[in-house]
């Protein structure tokens, strides 16, 4: 097999504790045989001039929608990622137990890999758009469709390739609030059983993200070690800084929250980022 020379970059692998320049990586057959300075082959091959360039394993890009066709937020994982070093992508529950299979069928097409968290909705963003969207239905307008069981068998039945599960928390696509609280619980319980984590999108929610009343249902109350709270700087309503507060400040439970393992994704996308609230986060 022929031998590709990526030479004089930097290495960044921070699995074997490497980040120096000038560095080469030798590869054959698609596999890294060696890293080094100033490697040499003596057979036939090609070298790729990394001056200026990093040079690491895959990226992993955790919080996509790579379903084009399957949801009106769907991009081409090949074109948008793999161009751009990223090799792995997890889907951030474009799909449910209903439509799954589809969207396993195009994952199949492409180079990059992708995981899946699936929706706790049957139909997961099918006929969904950005949260913030008015006017358009969501997955939790029909609380049918939040099937306890029917999302626990597609996420074993397909435990290789799906991670965790995924819930949307906005009053406006879960007919006005009145399904959040229920459809909250039944990922809750999903996740449980499936012994996986949850990912939870909140923003314009009736749930709070803490509450003194322990009877009351609220964001950080109920996960658990291992689960994300995704858009994390996301400056909207049911966002983490409380604005009851002068100055404005974070929730300390959102501290407390992560130093009981809940994780806290960026997942930027084209809206759910404001600076002021990272700033206040610093």
């Amino acid at each position: 097999m022929a031998y590709l020379l990526l030479q004089g970059g930097r290495v960044i692998d921070p699995a074997n504790g490497i980040d120096k320049e000038p560095l080469d990586v030798l590869l054959q057959g698609g596999k890294v045989v060696e890293v080094g300075e100033n490697l040499q082959f003596s057979q036939e091959g090609q070298v790729f001039d990394a001056t200026n360039s990093i040079v690491c394993p895959g990226l992993i890009d955790m919080h996509t929608h790579s379903f084009p066709g399957g949801t009106v937020l769907g991009v081409d994982p090949d074109e948008w990622s793999l161009k751009r070093g990223v090799t792995t992508v997890v889907d951030a529950g474009s799909t449910g137990a209903g439509n799954f299979d589809a969207f396993l069928s195009y994952a199949k097409t492409r180079k990059t890999r992708i995981l899946f968290f699936l929706h706790a909705s049957r139909i997961g963003l099918e006929k969904a758009g950005c949260a913030s969207d008015k006017g358009v239905p969501g997955e939790l307008e029909v609380l049918e469709d939040v099937n306890e069981q029917e999302c626990i068998d597609c996420a074993l039945k397909h435990s290789d390739k799906i991670i965790g599960i995924k819930i949307r928390l906005v009053a406006n696509i879960s007919n006005e609030g009145k399904h959040e609280e229920e459809a909250y619980r039944r990922a809750l319980s999903i996740a449980e059983k499936c012994n996986l984590p949850l990912m939870i999108h909140h923003s314009f929610s009736t749930i709070p993200v803490c509450s003194s009343d322990s009877s009351r249902l609220s964001l950080f109350g109920k996960m658990k070690r291992g689960d994300i709270r995704t858009h994390m700087y996301h400056g909207f309503e049911s966002s983490i800084i409380d604005t009851t507060t002068i100055p404005h400040s974070l929730y300390p439970s959102v501290i407390a929250s992560r130093d009981r393992g809940i994780f806290h994704d960026i997942g930027h996308g084209q809206g759910s980022f404001s600076w002021r609230v990272a700033e206040l986060c610093a």
